[in-house]
């Protein structure tokens, strides 16, 4: 089902995709196959891909991380800088 709302959403040749979740409940293996897709697209193509995501391991596909906290930004940066500063979680 979810590659079909990527099928849909790339029919009209967008310059930006917005993405809520996009991995939610998929296995690791069938999330890692979606969050190369946006890659893909955007080195390919030029399509700016907009990921939300409460996921750090989602979040290591993005080139920029804009990291908001009760609606402020906080912190703006590539994954390296922005997913080291986080407070480690427990497993």
């Amino acid at each position: 089902m979810r590659r079909v709302a990527i099928a849909r959403a790339l029919v009209g040749s967008p310059a930006v995709i917005l993405a809520d979740e996009p991995t939610g409940a998929l296995d690791t293996r069938t999330a890692a196959e979606i969050m190369a897709f946006p890659q893909q697209l955007n080195v390919a193509q030029g399509v700016t891909v907009v990921v939300v995501t409460h996921e750090p391991e989602v979040a290591v596909y993005a080139q920029r991380i804009l990291l908001v906290r009760h609606g402020r930004l906080v912190q703006d940066g590539t994954p390296e800088q922005v997913l080291s500063a986080l407070p480690m979680r427990a497993a």
